[in-house]
């Protein structure tokens, strides 16, 4: 039995050992880092915008900068307008593009269609006067009923925005 005994303390003697050795020799890294996110701000520099100077059709932005007015003037069924520009200024701190493009205040869709914006893979730069430009284009409804000829209509264009690739 004091064999047996002597056996035992000297494995428990010999695993305390290893222990303290694997101990000794081990290290701990701590590593303490500090992430920085950036933001997306966008608004709208406020006109008048309008089509090679023609008042048919005018875009202002609110006086918040979050959304353009879209003014049409003297409009017809049908009438299509193309490259009404707008000018976007990036308060953020990375620079963004073109994510969607939503006519707002446009009952039902009724008042007008949205077929375009121009450039959608454009980087916006940082800055206040980053003054990036865009163009939309949308036709008015083709039914009479809808859209009286000579009528005055307004409705807003939201414009969402995301990070640039590779920022």
């Amino acid at each position: 039995m004091k064999k047996i005994g002597f056996i035992i303390l000297a494995v428990i003697l010999a695993l305390g050992l290893v222990g303290a050795a694997y101990a000794a020799w081990g290290n701990t890294i701590f590593a303490q880092a500090t992430v920085n996110t950036g933001n997306t701000s966008a608004q709208f520099v406020n006109g008048p915008f309008t089509v090679n100077g023609n008042n048919d059709v005018v875009a202002t932005a609110t006086a918040d900068g979050a959304t353009l007015l879209v003014t049409v003037n003297d409009a017809y069924p049908g009438a299509v307008v193309t490259n009404l520009p707008f000018q976007v200024n990036n308060n953020g701190t990375v620079p963004m593009t073109v994510s969607s493009v939503v006519l707002d205040s446009n009952p039902n869709g009724e008042l007008a269609t949205f077929t375009g914006v121009a450039p959608t893979d454009t980087s916006i730069a940082v800055g206040a006067n980053s003054g990036t430009y865009g163009y939309i284009s949308f036709s008015m409804n083709s039914n009479p009923s809808v859209i009286g000829a000579g009528g005055q209509y307004t409705f807003t264009v939201d414009i969402n925005y995301t990070v640039a690739p590779g920022n």
